[in-house]
């Protein structure tokens, strides 16, 4: 859930569509147990 306190994260590059690292990125915040997106 995003909220007031969660961090907020960018990929930057071309294309981003096609990325991965969002998923990866993401799965492992909330392996972590880290308030981010």
């Amino acid at each position: 859930m995003i909220d007031a306190e969660t961090a907020l994260l960018g990929v930057i590059g071309d294309p981003v569509a096609e990325s991965l690292s969002p998923a990866i990125q993401n799965a492992a915040l909330e392996h972590l147990r880290i308030n981010a997106r």
